[in-house]
């Protein structure tokens, strides 16, 4: 899957996989072990409040306690251009990095590319921007004004086509197809089929594939209700 990504990415958004020669105030890190997003700079949040509760240790050693925790605001490029981003839990101090765990409590999917090149951050199977690996580090850059602007005058008249998880589609359809055509089947029972199928005609699927798909039907509620009565 993550081969597949990052081969639609090259082919359909060559410039999200650009690499950056230099580093800004507005480089974020994208931290697998961070419990929080940390960032310096208090004009990125549009809601704070006063909060000191937590002592954060850095690789050099240094020690900082937050003065606030809230929301920022970035604006980072995706497929369909410069959009804003708001990030919750994120603590005032000397860094500025965002929590995976966060993103991914917020709904947010996160795919390492197959070389560790990038990591491709998508929402809803629908991919919204790209961290690159610069130095050990991942990093995401917000777009300041002025490049918010360049970008508005430069960007074509074509609307951008989203991005969507290779097959994510054809999983879904044929989750909900063979479910059907299974009697209403409930879902995990359905998975279990779809990987080992024994129906003919029945596709093989991957069961990490199918989970991911959000699925729910009024008949299996129904007939589950009836059976408990």
């Amino acid at each position: 899957m993550a081969v597949d990504l990052e081969q639609a990415v090259r082919s359909m958004y060559p410039f999200l996989l650009d690499s950056e020669t230099f580093l800004t105030n507005d480089a974020w890190v994208l931290d697998s072990g961070c419990g929080f997003g940390l960032t310096s700079e208090e004009s990125r949040f549009v809601e704070k409040r006063p909060d000191n509760g937590y002592m954060f240790t850095f690789a050099e050693g240094s020690k900082h306690t937050n003065t606030h925790i809230g929301t920022v605001k970035l604006y980072l490029h995706g497929p369909g251009g410069i959009r804003p981003f708001q990030f919750t839990n994120i603590a005032l101090v000397p860094h500025a990095i965002l929590s995976e765990y966060w993103l991914q409590r917020g709904g947010y999917q996160i795919i390492g590319s197959a070389n560790g090149d990038f990591k491709f951050v998508l929402y809803k199977n629908q991919l919204v921007f790209v961290a690159k690996a610069i130095n050990g580090a991942y990093y995401i850059q917000s777009k300041t004004v002025k490049e918010r602007q360049a970008f508005c005058h430069a960007v074509k008249t074509q609307p951008c086509k989203p991005l969507a998880l290779p097959g994510v589609g054809k999983v879904e359809a044929a989750l909900k197809e063979w479910h059907a055509k299974l009697g209403h089947l409930n879902k995990e029972q359905v998975i279990t089929m779809l990987t080992k199928p024994v129906v003919a005609g029945m596709p093989t699927l991957k069961a990490s594939d199918l989970r991911q798909v959000p699925f729910f039907c009024t008949t299996s509620r129904y007939t589950w209700t009836q059976m408990v009565r």
